[in-house]
């Protein structure tokens, strides 16, 4: 975390004025003075400021309260600073300061002008920000509240500081401290004496910034101020990292690390480990800087060792690759490579001059030998005259002394030349893979970069279909339940409404039903559950299903048509039966869809290998050829010319595809135009052992009614529990209502003739997971069933390890309630 982050954020939490918001039973809807104070009140999240705020302002735009507009816009206005909407906030701000300006309210204005300067301070606009604060500075001389006073003039500190103008913020900070002691507000105290020890620190008076940052520790401590500890704890860190005390700047680190982890602060912990990652890649313990490189999304351009960075480089570049953020890891990777060659260029560099150098003395030493040998000679012919033999045979041997050496000589320069040779080859050869390296990854992350375009296309296809396929039903839903609130209406029209409403609530589900499907299969989630599996009889069920009056796409002139191939016994096979009837509804309702008169045929037959074939056959519209490769593709709908268009999210034929897959086999199709089409899919199987009782065993029928039975459930939710209590009515059971998990402790305490649970899982306060601790801490034995409208997440596993010992979504099938509650029973 640098330094002037570090000043802003100290300087809003000893300013701050947002609190937690109180129970929605305390809040008066209607009266926007009681909305006002609840969203002022400490502790309340900024997204929840701004909606009060928004209902109060709502409110106010029929009554005459300027000042109660002021207000709900300076509120506005400090949640969005809070979320870092500068912007926005100064918006707000500036509509408050209109009002409190005409109003003359002086205190409220220099509040409002001392927080537009905090945010133009945030955006580095510090003309502006200097400009209001020294309006509020100048207000707030006249007025009795001495703490706004000093938070302007540490303000003022922190920007001076920021702009390298130390005296004048070691002046304001100096000011702001005599005050803050004066009213005893011992937080803004300690924030002021944090903000003095920067000050030192940024021009390198590291020992008195210590000296400090150890009394603002102390204030801080004293007040538990969790967070403000943090961020001096970091900043002490960074001191020590300037002076090279690495063992030191890390326990320090560690220290605001573990204290933002405590109070959940995700920039801090953010920011610590940047800070970590940078001092560990200093001491070039690389593994440990890289697990903090994992946690983080920055840029390592803080590390100055040039192969730290490198490295840092490349382990992000991998890593924003990992998580699909394919600009930044296309960065990283070219500043890698150009770093590489840099790294790379200076090596090579070095070397030249290496041997350019050793050449040269080589070649100087040569000469100067070469010019005694020459001295020599002269001095041979000089003396001549004591004897031409003695003279001839000295000659004769320096002559032939030089010519061996200059022969060595000649060979030594010969395999230097050929060194550096193989030297620039090798170079050529490096440059031309890095370019070549560099090439395919630019090529890699470019078609990355084009499926994670067209990803996004298809994601604005799909919602943009989503939009229409949802709304649809939910038309039909709500306007016919709007329908029968007309207390005139007969009971057959009301039966026909409800019937209507049934068909588009079927249809709805269906579509979320796909979208839930499609998510756990690209997130790896979909289970396959193989068990014994009677074909014939699965068939005849789905035979009900679609010839029953109710179904969604029934036509009077199609009929559904089964086809066995083998008699009940042999039919019996293990498969997972869930993912193949979730495929076969899945062709007979397209087959429905697209089969306007004629016969729609069902059947399988075995196949070699343990495999067996399904086949789903109509007399409808059938495909074109051009489209055949596409209907399997997410989100495609296949529009026939001059035929109605069918409701569909475009995701059925994807759907089964992939658990086809998923299965271990395949799903394909053969289609005439305007002739039909016929869909088959080939899955493996298990026989089933006829010598297995439990194969061939059948449950006995279920009475569905459990007198002298009681049920609590858990449901936070009025209309969800009118809706159990409404399913369970004739059941014999007794029903207990508990609104949270709090009340389901005391009752389970309480009364010990609970025989059963029903626990919603997104419970207030205290969520479903720890409520299902707590009963079985109390009763071991009694038996809990988890229920959820979250089907996207791992909630079931999560459910199981709380202690429930069953599981079931939202909304609720009847069915599917009676046979879990009977398995609860099943031995009673």
């Amino acid at each position: 975390m640098n330094n002037f982050t570090r000043f802003l954020l100290i300087c809003f939490t000893s300013i701050s004025f947002a609190s937690p918001l109180l129970s929605q039973n305390r809040i008066d809807q209607a009266n926007p003075a009681t909305l006002l104070r609840v969203a002022s009140e400490s502790g309340c999240k900024p997204e929840r400021v701004i909606k009060i705020s928004n209902q109060a302002l709502a409110l106010l735009s029929k009554i005459n309260k300027p000042d109660l507009v002021a207000r709900a816009y300076q509120l506005l206005g400090e949640s969005n600073r809070d979320l870092n909407r500068f912007s926005t906030a100064i918006d707000f701000f500036k509509q408050s300061e209109q009002i409190y300006t005409l109003q003359k309210d002086s205190t409220s204005l220099a509040s409002v002008m001392n927080n537009i300067g905090n945010c133009y301070q945030m955006m580095s606009e510090y003309d502006l920000a200097i400009e209001y604060l020294q309006k509020a500075l100048k207000i707030s001389e006249n007025l009795k509240f001495k703490n706004l006073k000093a938070s302007i003039l540490n303000n003022l500190g922190i920007i001076h500081q920021q702009t390298k103008q130390i005296e004048q913020s070691l002046n304001y900070h100096n000011q702001a401290l005599l005050l803050f002691d004066e009213v005893g507000d011992k937080k803004g105290y300690s924030s002021t004496q944090n903000n003095i020890g920067l000050a030192y620190s940024s021009i390198g008076k590291y020992q008195e910034a210590l000296v400090w940052f150890n009394k603002a520790i102390i204030i801080k401590n004293e007040i538990n101020d969790t967070l403000n500890l943090a961020n001096t704890y970091e900043s002490i860190g960074q001191v020590h990292e300037k002076i090279d005390n690495y063992s030191k700047a890390i326990d320090y680190y560690l220290e605001a690390l573990k204290l933002h982890q405590l109070i959940k602060n995700s920039y801090g912990i953010v920011e610590d480990y940047i800070s970590l990652a940078s001092v560990n890649l200093k001491i070039k313990d690389f593994q440990k800087a890289y697990e903090y490189l994992l946690e983080i999304e920055k840029k390592a351009e803080h590390v100055e060792n040039y192969i730290a960075l490198k490295d840092s480089y490349k382990v992000l570049s991998d890593y924003y690759l990992a998580i699909g953020n394919l600009y930044q890891s296309r960065a990283m990777m070219l500043k890698y490579a150009a770093m590489v060659e840099k790294i790379f260029h200076k090596q090579v560099s070095d070397k030249l001059s290496d041997f350019t150098a050793k050449y040269e003395s080589e070649k100087k030493d040569y000469q100067n030998r070469l010019l005694q040998a020459n001295l020599k000679i002269e001095s041979v012919k000089f003396q001549r005259s004591q004897g031409l033999q003695l003279c001839f045979l000295i000659i004769s041997i320096i002559a032939i002394s030089l010519l061996i050496y200059t022969i060595f000589l000649l060979r030594k320069l010969r395999a230097r030349n050929y060194q550096i040779m193989q030297f620039n080859k090798e170079l050529n050869n490096l440059n031309v893979e890095l370019e070549t390296k560099t090439d395919r990854r630019t090529k890699e992350l470019s078609d990355a970069l084009k499926k994670a375009e067209e990803s996004d296309k298809l994601k604005s296809v799909f919602l943009a279909n989503m939009s229409h396929e949802v709304r649809t039903p939910m038309n039909g839903i709500l306007g016919f339940a709007k329908v029968l609130e007309n207390n005139d209406l007969s009971l057959e029209d009301r039966k026909l409404y409800l019937d209507v409403i049934n068909r588009q609530g079927r249809s709805l589900l269906q579509i979320i039903n796909d979208i839930v499907s499609l998510s756990k299969i690209e997130a790896g989630q979909m289970e396959i559950n193989y068990t014994t599996c009677n074909i014939n009889k699965r068939l005849d069920e789905l035979s009900l299903i679609f010839n029953n009056a109710n179904y969604l796409y029934r036509k009077d002139g199609v009929t559904l048509k089964i086809v066995k191939s083998q008699n009940d016994e042999k039919s019996n096979i293990i498969i997972d039966p869930i993912r193949v009837e979730q495929i076969l509804i899945n062709l007979i309702d397209n087959a429905y869809k697209f089969t306007s008169e004629g016969e729609i045929e069902l059947g399988y037959s075995f196949e070699k290998h343990n495999s067996i074939k399904f086949y789903v056959k109509d007399t409808g519209v059938g495909i074109p050829d051009n489209q055949l490769s596409k209907i399997f593709d997410r989100f495609y709908r296949h529009i026939q010319p001059n035929q109605p268009s069918h409701r569909g999210a475009g995701l059925g034929l994807s759907i089964s595809k992939r658990l086809a897959n998923i299965l271990g086999g395949d799903l394909y199709v053969e289609s005439t135009l305007n002739k039909g089409s016929l869909f088959y899919f080939v899955i493996p199987f298990s026989p089933v052992n006829l010598n297995d009782n439990n194969a061939n065993q059948r449950l006995e029928p279920d009475t569905n009614y459990w007198p002298n039975k009681v049920v609590l459930v858990v449901e936070d939710d009025q209309i969800s529990f009118q809706f159990i209590q409404a399913i369970l009515k004739g059941s014999g059971l007794k029903i207990i209502h508990a609104k949270s998990g709090e009340d389901a402790i005391t009752i389970c305490q309480s009364d010990e003739v609970i025989d059963l649970v029903l626990m919603d899982i997104q419970l207030p306060f205290m969520s479903g997971y720890d409520a299902t601790k707590r009963v079985k801490a109390i009763r071991k034995n009694l038996t809990v069933i988890a229920q959820t409208a979250n089907v996207l997440s791992d909630e079931k596993n999560l459910s199981l390890e709380a202690g429930c010992k069953y599981y079931i979504t939202k909304p609720i099938e009847p069915d599917d309630l009676y046979s879990t509650i009977s398995k609860c029973f099943e031995n009673d």
